[in-house]
């Protein structure tokens, strides 16, 4: 509130141009007494803020001294003016932006208002970042993987302004922009930019992809009203040169409101960089670390950004039958033989839904002369109960094999046969995920053998396999041996070194998401 030209507020000097209109006073006013306030005036703004509203007070003048104007000097009083701020409303449950000025929408909502909303099954606009080792520690042909991962996932999505962005990073001795957003770009002509990457083979400084993705990053807003989206998907063996810059940088990264998804992919690749490197779980996915071969990270990402109500995207799922398969031979020591006990363990723990009838089922086969089941898979397992059915494992000792059992001649590759032949054929659920993890030093004595065999197994089966090196002293090319990739080979020092294991929960649970 304040009064006539040149008055001096309370709060301080404040001129107010104010035009004298002198009122009819009402039946009970005095000459010179204020009548009423008048109504405020309809806001300048029906939402978003920033709008105004006024109101006066005038005073009660003789009509003569309103004729000629000196209704103020007759009565040595002010007209008053009275405002305040308006509009501050903002619809679906947005709210008022931290200026004053429009609305941060939320619940799919954009405009100024926030009063116009996404329709189903249609995305969040997204800046999509894909940051690609293209060091010495990937070959060629590994980079070229990278490069079908960035394809396939822009072909999965709608390339435009108002949903998908792609930005397209390399980094090795230094990082380098090679696709950066562009609203006038399509999809074939993206495609075509992709295709013409070139690999560049040197140093593995990821800290410098990370930090080019922090410029690259833009939080704009695409739709008025609608915070814009980023992810970066970093795709390495997680072997970098600079190790404590590539976790500052990643957390930086993250720090700044972008989520990170680490892919592995490398002839070895190290899982606890790639758990530094990506963002922490959530509801939609356990872990935000995944295989370059396996599509559960689109899958995520679409259920993230799709509404939920859309009928084609899932909530996460946990339908995943998991065998384990340690290894008892002579090569492994009794500490190897423990620390796997704990891998088994802990990956259990972890593991949610145990006993649901959706839920995961796990089984456990031993392997030295003999090849054993000691736990057979079932829907009605629990989760107390199959951690201590673990921890009271103890190691057979030169077991002999009688004419009632199969002798295994401590051989790998039988005994992985032997379970795909009898879990996986005569006991299978349908529309489950299948599993079957192997716990072994990697100490085979053919291992090229060893190789073929898998191979030649695996043409004929869906079921993934994934390693666990226990200790130290762990033979990775025989480990090699059995995973396809090198992203499901995990070597675990010591029983303190389990929380890795966690990044197989983003494969265990999983969700189904296909957008239309």
């Amino acid at each position: 509130m304040c009064q006539a030209k040149g008055m001096l507020s309370a709060i301080g000097i404040v001129f107010c141009v104010i035009t004298v209109v002198a009122g009819k006073c009402s039946d009970n006013a005095e000459v010179c007494d204020y009548i009423q306030w008048s109504q405020w005036s309809t806001c300048t703004r029906t939402c978003g803020g920033s709008g105004l509203q006024s109101r006066n007070r005038v005073l009660c003048c003789k009509q003569e001294w309103i004729d000629d104007g000196s209704c103020r000097d007759q009565c040595n009083k002010y007209d008053y003016y009275d405002s305040r701020s308006c509009g501050e409303v903002c619809l679906n449950n947005g709210r008022i932006k931290t200026s004053g000025y429009g609305c941060d929408c939320l619940d799919r909502s954009f405009g100024f208002c926030c009063g116009q909303l996404l329709p189903g099954c249609t995305p969040f606009p997204t800046d999509v970042i894909f940051i690609l080792d293209s060091s010495a520690s990937q070959t060629r042909d590994q980079f070229q993987i990278q490069l079908d991962f960035v394809r396939k996932f822009v072909e999965q999505i709608n390339i435009s302004w108002e949903e998908f962005q792609i930005a397209v990073i390399t980094f090795s001795t230094d990082a380098r922009v090679d696709i950066n957003f562009n609203p006038y770009i399509n999809k074939d002509a993206l495609l075509n930019m992709i295709k013409e990457i070139d690999y560049r083979p040197g140093a593995t400084f990821t800290d410098k992809g990370l930090k080019e993705a922090m410029e690259v990053a833009r939080r704009s807003e695409r739709r008025e009203g609608m915070v814009t989206l980023t992810y970066a998907f970093v795709l390495t063996d997680g072997m970098s040169n600079k190790r404590s810059e590539t976790r500052l940088a990643a957390k930086n990264l993250k720090s700044s409101g972008i989520k990170v998804i680490a892919i592995g992919i490398g002839k070895e690749v190290s899982h606890q960089e790639l758990v530094d490197i990506a963002s922490p779980g959530d509801t939609f996915s356990p872990s935000y670390v995944f295989s370059v071969g396996d599509f559960n990270a689109l899958a995520t990402i679409l259920k993230r950004l799709v509404h939920v109500t859309c009928k084609d995207c899932s909530t996460v799922k946990h339908l995943s039958d998991i065998v384990f398969l340690v290894d008892e031979s002579n090569e492994m020591s009794e500490m190897e033989f423990q620390i796997s006990v704990d891998a088994m363990t802990s990956i259990v723990k972890s593991c949610n839904h145990i006993g649901e009838p959706d839920g995961p089922v796990f089984g456990l086969v031993r392997l030295g002369n003999t090849i054993e089941t000691v736990i057979e898979p079932s829907g009605y397992q629990v989760q107390n109960n199959l951690q201590v059915k673990f921890q009271k494992l103890n190691r057979r000792q030169s077991e002999v094999c009688d004419k009632n059992q199969q002798c295994s001649g401590s051989n790998i590759t039988s005994a992985v046969d032997h379970i795909l032949l009898n879990f996986y054929s005569t006991k299978k659920r349908q529309n489950t995920r299948k599993f079957l993890v192997v716990l072994s030093n990697g100490k085979f004595e053919n291992q090229n053998s060893v190789k073929e065999e898998i191979a030649e197994i695996s043409k004929t089966s869906d079921v993934k396999l994934f390693v666990i090196g226990p200790g130290l002293d762990v033979n990775m090319d025989g480990l090699l041996s059995l995973a396809n990739e090198a992203n499901h080979d995990y070597v675990i020092l010591d029983s303190n070194d389990l929380s890795k294991l966690d990044v197989m929960q983003s494969e265990f649970s999983y969700n189904s998401c296909k957008k239309t």
